[in-house]
């Protein structure tokens, strides 16, 4: 075993290991990139984290490198979870430490998942009403600060959680608290590496005010560090640096737990999918039903349903939709009662051409399994792969038509099928294309891809980076497109932090197009199921 593992399996409760086979299990997340690290690490609590941390910290400031990358359950799209010094998994940090029914509020460890989170919230009869992977953390859900439909008007995960605490780049721990302007003076006066954080926030908000009141006509969103635009309220003359984490990727600190508000658990869910022949139809159906506030509404490409019917998942439901270009699935919550009215009126406003199928007690199972149809498709046994490369941009409801007319054109550009699918609550969509990782010519294409798709987006008010950070995938694309004092500003963020420049360097403001060529995978498989 290397000297460094040994040495720091001394300090620590849990492990660190080095074996190669341990490494190579650790290389790949969801992303289309693959790094092998130097060591793994899997602590068992935060003083372990602070230690491993510390230590790390430490070799920076002797000139000896040695990363930190976080990883929660290996989920990222793109490639925050994976580096080459130390990967520190929270796979084992995940207790649920109180639930507290009457205030409504859940206290878990990081590492905690969703799946087991949402369980033990049931039997309160409570719920975090966001939609997510069941075996994404919750350290790593704020992370990646997906947008999220089943959030509502308030659209992700940021709206539920009330506080955190986190490892900073020195091992100091620290609790993130919503500070009054004296509260925030006292911080200041810390004399610890935490009071560093508070005057340096402090400074950058009031010296780069203007920037950031631009950014904050924008919604709240994971690229770059622009959640700065919520720490300060103006308002109520309130500081809290809570936000910064969302989206943040590791990069500002590590999460070890987080205080949720949970919301009553809502039962009867009812769905509708509608079949549409052409955009046009479909678009202006979407305009009507979200007169009807449905709790999750998504539009799915019909290729994908046709291929998932050619490996065995053909959906009983869809049948009578064959023949259609589109389907839209919407989902209502309530009474059933309330849920039958609001479906029937919404039919009224359906052409006679267009085929409806309802949810009911015999065709209930047939819209569960909707998610395995296209889990099916996105997990199709092809010579090439549907590997996340562009999942989550967002366009405009208002740009989708002319969007998904353009997206038929970049099909026929690169000879290659690009059935799209999303949701029109949160607008971030998801194209899956077929890539070739086993040629240079095929690895090239894929950066070329990503840079098309990105224009094709931004022409129509888009952003590449919505349904989560930009990791290393698409930070290499859109860092380049920074205005030199946004640029400034979250690279300020970054250095209040982590001076040492010691936390996935080479994520979000790190990534370039350079380290994205060189560490694109040469296998076409991530082993991890959609």
């Amino acid at each position: 075993m290397n000297k460094i593992a040994k040495y720091l399996n001394q300090h620590i409760v849990g492990n660190v290991y080095d074996k190669p086979s341990i490494l190579e299990a650790y290389s790949t997340d969801r992303s289309i990139l693959k790094i092998v690290p130097r060591f793994v690490a899997i602590p068992r609590n935060t003083d372990d984290i602070r230690r491993l941390i510390r230590f790390s910290n430490q070799l920076s400031e002797k000139g000896f490198s040695l990363p930190i990358t976080t990883r929660g359950a290996g989920l990222d799209k793109t490639g925050a979870d994976l580096g080459s010094g130390m990967v520190i998994s929270t796979e084992k940090i995940n207790d649920i430490l109180e639930v507290d029914e009457r205030s409504r509020l859940v206290r878990v460890q990081a590492g905690v998942t969703m799946e087991k989170l949402q369980a033990v919230l049931a039997e309160h009869g409570l719920t975090i009403p966001v939609h997510s992977d069941p075996r994404e953390t919750v350290g790593g859900l704020i992370a990646s600060f997906p947008a999220n439909p089943l959030a509502g008007e308030r659209g992700s995960v940021y709206y539920y959680v009330d506080r955190i605490e986190a490892v900073l780049a020195t091992g100091d721990c620290i609790q993130t608290t919503n500070f009054t302007l004296r509260g925030l003076a006292r911080a200041k006066n810390l004399p610890d590496f935490e009071g560093s954080v508070y005057r340096g926030l402090d400074e950058i908000i009031n010296d780069d005010f203007d920037t950031i009141e631009d950014l904050s006509t924008l919604e709240p969103a994971s690229k770059g560090y622009q959640m700065i635009t919520q720490v300060f309220n103006t308002k109520r003359k309130t500081f809290d640096m809570l936000p910064l984490f969302f989206g943040s990727q590791g990069t500002l600190g590590i999460i070890t737990e987080v205080i949720l508000r949970a919301e009553p658990l809502e039962h009867f869910p009812t769905r509708m999918a509608v079949g549409f022949k052409s955009v046009r139809p479909a678009m202006e159906f979407l305009q009507t039903v979200a007169n009807f506030y449905p709790t999750d509404l998504n539009i799915y490409d019909a290729r994908i349903f046709h291929k998932a019917a050619e490996n065995g998942k053909d959906i009983e439901i869809l049948q009578p939709l064959r023949g259609k270009s589109y389907y839209i699935i919407a989902t209502f919550n309530g009474q059933p009662s309330r849920i039958k009215k609001k479906l029937k009126k919404l039919t009224r406003y359906l052409p006679e051409t267009v085929s409806v199928a309802v949810e009911n007690p015999e065709n209930t199972n047939d819209f569960t399994e909707l998610s395995s149809a296209l889990s099916s498709y996105l997990n199709d046994d092809t010579l090439l792969e549907r590997t996340p490369v562009v999942d989550g941009a967002h366009v405009p409801i208002e740009q989708l038509s002319n969007f998904l007319v353009e997206l038929k054109t970049m099909e026929e550009t690169y000879k290659m099928d690009l059935p799209i699918y999303g949701s029109c609550i949160t607008s971030d969509y998801t194209v899956r294309p077929e890539l070739d990782f086993t040629s240079i010519d095929g690895r090239q294409t894929i950066v070329r891809f990503i840079t098309d798709y990105y224009h094709l987006v931004k022409d129509h008010e888009g952003r590449l980076v919505d349904g989560g950070g930009e990791g290393r995938v698409k930070g290499a694309i859109i860092n380049e497109d920074y205005s030199q004092p946004e640029r400034d500003l979250y690279e300020k963020v970054k250095k209040a932090f982590d001076p040492n420049n010691i936390l996935a360097p080479e994520a979000k403001l790190g990534a370039d197009r350079s380290n994205l060529l060189r560490h694109l995978r040469t296998s076409s498989s991530t082993g991890i199921i959609s």
